[in-house]
């Protein structure tokens, strides 16, 4: 149940200013309460991005809220995964420079975009296919959906979000 080892008392050091106006003194503590104060700034930063991401709509029913702020969190994390990105250390490739990286607020605009365009039934990610919308299709239907093209291509940033990757219609390379 607990996840602390123990939860024994010790006292820590605390001591501010410099030479004959050092001050120090001890603080009561437990494993507990410095892991507390040890990530609460963390905590902080995701609740204020969470809140940044504006995730709400007004309804009475208690359930709504948790699933709201789960979907902030989501939104948080995936752009901190791009922010990641950008830096390049994952991948040299995918380095975008400071200045033509997107600001939270457009990320969650193009996210928003590229969300309200994806359709399941076009098989055009990894994934896909368990969906209903594409596996109700009759098989024929799915196919010639495949030969059309419609697929994902890893194209350079843009110049005004810095996007790398967009949907596009172009041909795709398949065979078949």
């Amino acid at each position: 149940m607990n996840n602390l080892q123990s939860c024994q008392l010790y006292v820590s050091t605390k001591s501010r200013g410099q030479g004959s106006n050092n001050r120090t003194w001890g603080i009561e503590q437990n494993e507990g309460r410095q892991t507390y104060l040890g990530a609460y700034y963390a905590i902080g930063n995701v609740d204020h991005m969470i809140l940044m991401a504006m995730i709400k709509y007004v309804t009475w029913k208690y359930w709504h809220a948790p699933f709201l702020h789960g979907l902030g969190m989501a939104v948080t994390a995936a752009f901190d995964m791009y922010s990641k990105c950008c830096d390049g250390l994952l991948d040299p490739d995918l380095k975008v420079e400071m200045k033509d990286r997107m600001s939270n607020s457009n990320w969650r605009l193009l996210a928003s975009e590229q969300m309200l365009k994806y359709n399941p039934a076009k098989n055009g990610y990894a994934g896909d296919k368990p969906f209903r919308a594409f596996s109700k299709r009759p098989k024929r239907m799915r196919e010639d959906e495949r030969r059309s093209g419609a697929s994902v291509t890893n194209k350079q940033p843009t110049t005004q979000m810095g996007s790398r990757w967009t949907i596009s219609n172009e041909q795709s390379g398949q065979c078949g």
